[in-house]
């Protein structure tokens, strides 16, 4: 009797052991059927993604999936434009090119190969007016070919080939009646109806976008305002106060001053040049700038922020040691009295910091990852009062990658273990797994301003 009580047991045993396992299997195995996408872009209400078959998109609205579709192309990139998705394919083992899809319904609206002997500049597509413009590098000459696809059909308009248009990285510019294409010592001006080309000789940075302002190099240094009637800058410019010996690769307009960076070699940081009063130069006993990156032009408002973010780098002298030549520091520059206001300790960064950033709404979003720190986060300043406003990050896993597509003036959309997710970035309440990490990344940069 009792055996066969043990016997039937046994059964019983295997049966609930088979059970919990099949349970515990069926639970891991939902567990890691998480839809990761490979890309995500910020929409209207909600969110894009790209799956990881990069094929597959699509649009999200709270837990409720609008629409799913597929690509033609093997996409890498996708971003919200207008009322559409535009996906981006880059890579060099499948076809290159441009799809574009209905944001409201996901139909496919039209699609544009890269010709051959061409490949992507780094400068993105930007839907400027009605003009989807699309900016390539020719294999062989060096040139840049920039056209204007008709963003709801996807035909070409006009094509302009820049000569020596590889030093043209920056992403073009509409103004009234044209589109600004910024290279290295020269602005090319396109005519946006008809992709006629004059080149503006020593254009070197946009200072102001409304109305056009562009700063041109030479000695003096002038300022000259956008003619809409001419589609031309003025011949003749104003001269800048107080800039003779001064190489500036970057100004932005803030009030009544002109704000010039200095080149990466110069010892200086800036100089202020207000239509009245002194002229000022912003500078460090020991640093320098560490690249050539660009000042901010807009950041949400109608002017350029009041703080810039730069990087710095230790300076050659008798006191300069090799070993720390990847040193650096971050710094805020207050534009409205020139002075340098806060900056990190000594860091080794992964990357470049200060021109990974992105102004959004009047504050930067800063993804930090530094070398030797397990600290990987997105730091956000107010670009107004140079303050941080928030430090994100999640217990166990980085960050992850900061966009233009991921990115408005109110939400972030990102991408973690757990999927896609979307949040408030400069307040509200923060989605499970995020914190604010300020105390974590004082820990590597110093006390945050």
């Amino acid at each position: 009797m009792i055996s066969r009580v043990l016997y039937y047991a046994s059964f019983v045993v295997i049966a609930l052991t088979v059970t919990i396992s099949g349970v515990r299997m069926w639970r891991d195995a939902h567990h890691r059927m998480v839809a990761v996408p490979m890309a995500v872009a910020i929409a209207p209400g909600g969110y894009a993604t790209l799956a990881l078959d990069r094929v597959t998109l699509e649009r999200i609205e709270g837990k409720t999936v609008r629409w799913s579709t597929k690509s033609s192309l093997a996409l890498d990139a996708i971003e919200t434009v207008g009322d559409g998705v535009l996906g981006r394919a880059t890579s060099a083992t499948s076809a290159a090119g441009l799809a574009v899809f209905e944001l409201a319904s996901g139909r496919a609206k039209w699609t544009w190969a890269l010709p051959t002997g061409e490949h992507w500049s780094p400068a993105p597509p930007s839907v400027l007016g009605s003009c989807l413009v699309a900016m390539t590098l020719g294999d062989g000459d060096g040139s840049a070919i920039v056209r204007c696809l008709d963003a709801s059909a996807g035909t070409p308009r006009w094509t302009a080939t820049i000569a020596g248009g590889r030093e043209c990285t920056r992403a073009p510019v509409a103004v009234a009646g044209a589109v600004l294409v910024q290279c290295s010592g020269w602005t090319s001006v396109i005519d946006d109806r008809t992709g006629a080309i004059t080149v503006d000789a020593g254009g070197v940075s946009l200072v102001q976008r409304e109305p056009a302002v562009l700063l041109r190099a030479g000695s003096p240094l002038t300022i000259a305002a956008w003619s809409p009637s001419e589609h031309r800058f003025a011949k003749q410019g104003d001269a800048v106060r107080g800039t003779n010996d001064f190489l500036s690769l970057s100004a932005v307009m803030r009030g009544d001053r002109l704000v010039m960076r200095a080149a990466s070699s110069s010892d200086q940081l800036a100089i202020v040049s207000p239509k009245t009063g002194d002229v000022y130069v912003v500078a460090t006993a020991d640093q320098h700038l560490a690249d050539d990156a660009p000042f901010v032009l807009e950041c949400g408002g109608i002017t350029s922020p009041r703080f810039q973010l730069v990087e710095l780098a230790p300076k050659l002298g008798d006191h300069f040691d090799p070993e720390a030549a990847q040193h650096r520091r971050l710094a805020l520059i207050d534009v409205a009295t020139g002075t340098v206001t806060w900056t990190s300790t000594t860091i080794e960064p992964v990357h470049p910091i200060a021109s990974s950033a992105l102004c959004r709404g009047n504050h930067y979003l800063v993804p930090v990852d530094v070398r030797g720190s397990t600290t990987s986060a997105l730091w956000i300043i107010d670009a107004e009062t140079g303050k941080t406003t928030r430090v994100l990050a999640f217990a166990s896993e980085p960050f992850g990658e900061v966009s233009d597509a991921q990115v408005d003036a109110t939400r972030f959309v990102g991408i973690a273990k757990g999927g896609a997710f979307e949040l408030a970035w400069a307040a509200g309440p923060l989605p499970t797994g995020l914190h604010d990490a300020r105390g974590e990344l004082e820990h590597v940069l110093g006390a945050l301003p």
